[in-house]
């Protein structure tokens, strides 16, 4: 599997994309424990059906399918919006064991609060837990036996795997046994401090708080977005705002679920002597930065992170590509 950059300056289209991200980045992939690392965002349902986020637009738009993963988390959104589309209130959450390479799990709860100014909005909480495969199909098991109405759930003897968890959010509805779906979900998925920060509201203020942060923040750095002309000069301006917020106190994991630092892939760059003046090197050294790049000499698209070292068209080598640019 490609890795993926978690802090993706070069996705950026204006300042409150750069603010958002950082924010969220700062919270998902921190050194910290995992009640402060609880990421609140809200969503809505567009005219079109679709969800979208006030600052990235589409959320189906956002994922990119390079893999199987991300075909089934992008399933997994149009089910979402299925479900968003057919009710005015509920709850649902989606869940994914750790990613191949990394150690952590994922869960996102989902609230429909109904309409808001003629639109459907919902509260978004996504957590990072310690569980296991098999631990997450327990947990999804459980709250499935709330679900009553998910034409999704599969039948008691269907034996449950990450990709059918990853690519179906479980509405479900605790009040026959519950009085809120925080008091069912701090009985399923550890630790209970996440679902007690959770009640308090306290990571919607934590949110809020490094939103004004991250903006003051990228007021200084989105000015080099604008003229990087290059996957380094991306990862640099990246590696930059890491430092930065490290400076300011915050612990960076550099190898999180939502991806790796800047920062590391910086070390990677610079480690593995890559000639960085060269497209051509450097997408055959760093296959996390694109999917694909154009050979430099007939501008055939090769993939990226496969091993591949001569274009299999024109036949240029590595070695051979800072001659031809």
């Amino acid at each position: 599997m490609q890795e993926r950059i978690a802090l993706r300056t070069q996705d950026w289209e204006n300042i409150f994309q750069a603010t958002e991200n950082i924010a969220s980045f700062l919270i998902e992939q921190r050194k910290a424990p995992l009640e402060q690392r609880i990421n609140y965002t809200e969503i809505y349902l567009d005219p079109e059906g679709d969800l979208y986020h006030p600052v990235f637009g589409k959320v189906k738009d956002c994922i990119e399918a390079k893999n199987r993963i991300d075909e089934l988390e992008l399933e997994a959104v149009e089910k979402l919006s299925e479900w968003a589309r057919g009710n005015n209130i509920g709850q649902a959450i989606w869940m994914s064991p750790s990613y191949p390479n990394k150690n952590e799990s994922r869960f996102i709860v989902y609230e429909l609060k109904g309409d808001e100014d003629g639109k459907k909005k919902i509260a978004l909480h996504a957590i990072c837990g310690k569980q296991n495969l098999e631990e997450c199909v327990f947990i999804a098991r459980q709250i499935i036996a709330f679900s009553k109405t998910n034409t999704n759930v599969p039948e008691p003897e269907t034996q449950l795997d990450e990709d059918w968890l990853r690519a179906n959010p479980i509405p479900f509805d605790p009040a026959s046994a519950y009085s809120s779906l925080i008091d069912l979900l701090q009985d399923l998925i550890q630790p209970p401090e996440i679902w007690e920060e959770i009640r308090a509201g306290n990571h919607i203020r934590a949110k809020e708080r490094l939103l004004s942060l991250a903006y003051e923040e990228s007021t200084k750095f989105f000015p080099k977005v604008l003229t990087a002309s290059s996957s380094l000069d991306y990862i640099k301006i990246g590696a930059e705002i890491e430092k930065r917020f490290q400076e300011l106190g915050y612990k960076i994991q550099h190898i999180g679920s939502c991806g790796i630092s800047n920062t590391l892939a910086l070390e990677i760059l610079e480690g593995s002597r890559v000639n960085t003046n060269s497209s051509f090197s450097l997408m055959y050294e760093v296959g996390f930065l694109e999917r694909t790049f154009p050979c430099p000499r007939c501008n055939w698209p090769i993939s990226a992170w496969q091993g591949i070292t001569k274009c299999p068209i024109c036949g240029i080598t590595k070695e051979e590509c800072s001659s031809c640019l």
